[in-house]
């Protein structure tokens, strides 16, 4: 468990990492404008549409705007089948999606589309999932797949739309919601927040003012900013409902009439182009204008006797506003009578037919704010606030797009105080630099504070005998530390594996514990510098000793002399002979055996060594540990060679030649330049260099002659 704790507490920093780099990435993200198609067209007026790509092909569509649908609609190819020419009537409405050509079409199945129920409209469509594109260039960036499409055939929809509420879609259960096409961007990061901005455009308006829609943002050139700010209804489906309080209208002498008094609860939607009010309201624009009811298409018709005299009149009509059917705050939108002059052409009459955009109401689920309304009128939504605000469009020639990003409600604004009393805040890719910054700090120490922990878990295991991965060896078989004098300093027991390699011939040995059993899988085996151990007398020195480490000791109590190092020399050179059969020849040491004392320090190895090498000289620098006595055995016996292990004789043999050669660098500091040549041509063949020539065997093999 202790083991997993790090682990875990790595991978929630990583899950936060995730999180806060895409939250960067969304607070830092820019709004996304459509560009509209510079086409007006439509059956049921003039209309600035938008384009879409779907499809693996990304095939081009011209579609209008919902506000209220959550997917895309597209008119099937198959709705113009029976047409005699297919071409012309795609064009008539704004392309055709086929998605039999789509080999990333996933088909959903047939489904009645749940815009305008309210309004007794219920058209099928074939739904399916598939790629989808904003504008007519291909952009990546702005390239969803498995977006819900719903395919239509039936006239009552004439163009297809882009849905920008943010309901998801459930086909047969609701476990498995498609998410909406804003909410798509909104995840991906394409947009900074849950929000969009639509104007519906203009025709009459200059020199034709195209429509706007702007994703995560909006376009402060395109409206008159006011106070009024509405919260979204409850009701998903009826989510943008504003209290309608009066309509008035007033003619170009200044004369006002009031056409309804009574507030109502109206719901904005863009979908169809007309406005559904209460009966009254409508019989009043009836007298008033001359208009005349046509049920059959249940259409208010403009013929030419009232034509004349509303373009004689030139009436605004006036919509007051608020939060509730009345009181409160209020915004007064006008609209002239130019944004209700529109015309229907075939298939929804039967030749182009002047037309009123207003229609009465069955009851109040019906009062609608249509697209004709949004001609004059900014609408700008923010689900992550839920509250919406309408405001009076300007037309302002050559006027340029200002885009302002809607930040979202997570992104924290962060400030820089100075000696000005003012602040300012950071930019977004500033604030996108502070966050990865960060994160990418908290991995660091999260990999940094991993490792020591596993580390000192390692160390635990070598130690600690109640821990999972302690080796278990018996204790007569676990080496104790070595004991060292307090005169001296304390080094550590054993030398390290490369530094053995680096000046020896062999590779770097180990020691034997005693117990050759190889640890149990999944346990931690100690290496040998988390324990210190302490060498025997006989396999310390076959195992361990190396020529470039032996070095002669300091005497503590100020009695190094050379009858010292002839004693160390003579002991070396016994054993050299007892392992090869010979004695190498050595320097002539100046002082006889016997006048060694018996308590002055003796030479002895370390661990401890700081060496400076360079090709033919080794200067080191080492702290020792315990001394290397000869005894009378060692200066008098001669091993034979048969009665060594199967191992031993490679084993001494190599020692052997680090103990000659040892000896000989001992002596290097008072021997002629000749002595330290020899001593410098030990060197390892691993260092690129052929191992010295054996000298010629001694004259006698009694220890202690000299040569």
């Amino acid at each position: 468990m202790r083991t997993l704790a790090p682990i875990a507490q790595l991978l929630c920093l990583l899950a936060i990492a995730t999180v806060s780099v895409e939250a960067a990435r969304n607070f830092s993200a820019s709004p996304v404008v459509v560009p509209p198609s510079q086409i007006w067209e439509g059956n049921d007026g003039s209309w600035s549409t938008f384009f879409l790509r779907l499809g693996n092909k990304l095939d081009p569509i011209r579609t209008l705007v919902s506000t209220s649908g959550t997917y895309v609609v597209a008119v099937l190819a198959q709705a113009c089948d029976s047409a005699e020419d297919k071409n012309a009537c795609a064009e008539g409405r704004g392309l055709t999606f086929d998605p039999s050509h789509s080999s990333t079409w996933y088909d959903q199945g047939f489904f009645a589309l749940d815009q305008q129920n309210n309004l007794g409209l219920s058209v099928p469509g074939n739904f399916g999932l598939d790629r989808v594109g904003l504008g007519i260039v291909d952009n990546p960036d702005l390239e969803f797949p498995n977006q819900t499409i719903g395919g239509i055939i039936a006239e009552e929809f004439y163009f297809g739309s882009l849905g920008l509420s943010i309901q998801p879609t459930n086909f047969s259960t609701f476990t498995d919601p498609k998410s909406s096409f804003i909410t798509s961007l909104r995840d991906d990061g394409a947009i900074p927040s849950l929000s969009w901005a639509y104007t519906a455009g203009a025709e009459y308006r200059l020199t034709k003012v195209p429509g706007s829609l702007v994703f995560g943002g909006y376009d402060s050139s395109r409206f008159t900013p006011n106070d009024l700010t509405i919260h979204m209804s409850p009701d998903s489906s009826r989510d943008l409902i504003v209290g309608l309080q009066s309509i008035t209208t007033r003619d170009a002498d200044g004369k006002e009439t009031t056409l309804m008094s009574s507030g109502i609860f109206s719901f904005v939607d863009s979908t169809l182009p007309y406005i559904w009010l209460p009966r009254e309201a409508c019989d009043a624009f009836e007298k008033e204008f001359g208009l005349t009811w046509n049920a059959t298409l249940e259409m208010y018709l403009v013929n030419e006797t009232a034509y004349k005299t509303l373009t004689e009149r030139k009436p605004h009509f006036n919509f007051t506003i608020g939060p509730e059917k009345e009181g409160g705050e209020t915004v007064r939108f006008d609209l002239p009578y130019d944004s209700f002059d529109l015309t229907a052409k075939p298939p929804l009459t039967s030749d182009n037919t002047r037309y009123f955009p207003i229609k009465r109401a069955a009851n109040d689920t019906q009062y609608t704010l249509g697209r004709a309304f949004l001609q004059e009128v900014y609408l700008i939504a923010d689900y992550e606030r839920s509250n919406f605000s309408l405001s009076q469009c300007t037309f302002t020639a050559g006027a340029k797009p200002t885009i302002v990003p809607i930040k979202s409600v997570d992104a924290k604004i962060i400030t820089i105080s100075g000696p000005d009393p003012t602040s300012r805040s950071l930019s977004a890719g500033a604030i996108a630099g502070i966050v990865v910054g960060v994160v990418l700090g908290l991995l660091a120490i999260a990999g940094l504070a991993f490792f020591w922990t596993s580390r000192i878990q390692r160390r635990q295991a070598a130690t600690d005998p109640s821990h999972p991965g302690y080796s278990e060896m018996e204790d007569s078989n676990r080496p104790a530390a070595a004991e060292v004098s307090g005169d001296h300093p304390q080094p550590k027991t054993e030398l390290e594996g490369s530094l053995l390699a680096k000046f020896s011939n062999k590779p770097p040995a180990e020691m034997d514990s005693g117990n050759n059993n190889q640890p149990a899988d999944g346990f931690y085996s100690p290496k040998a510098e988390d324990a210190p151990q302490e060498l025997a007398p006989e396999a310390a020195i076959h195992e361990m000793f190396d020529p470039s480490v032996y070095r002669e000791m300091a005497d503590t109590a100020g009695t190094s002399t050379q009858a010292t190092r002839a004693a160390a020399s003579r002991a070396v050179e016994s054993r050299a002979a007892a392992a090869t059969g010979r004695l190498d020849t050595i320097e002539e040491l100046q002082s006889p055996v016997s006048s060694v004392d018996p308590l002055t320090p003796l030479p002895s190895y370390s661990e401890g060594v700081s060496t400076t090498m360079s090709m033919g000289s080794i200067q080191p620098t080492l702290f020792t540990t315990r001394p290397l006595a000869p005894t009378s055995e060692d200066m008098d016996k001669k091993l034979p060679l048969d009665e060594q292990s199967s191992e031993g004789p490679v084993s001494q043999q190599t020692s052997t030649q680090g103990d000659a050669g040892a000896v000989a660098e001992s002596n290097a500091q008072e021997s002629p330049p000749a002595a330290q040549a020899g001593t410098e041509a030990l060197t390892s063949p691993s260092d690129g260099q052929s191992p010295p020539e054996e000298p010629p065997p001694p004259p006698s093999s009694e220890p202690g002659a000299k040569q």
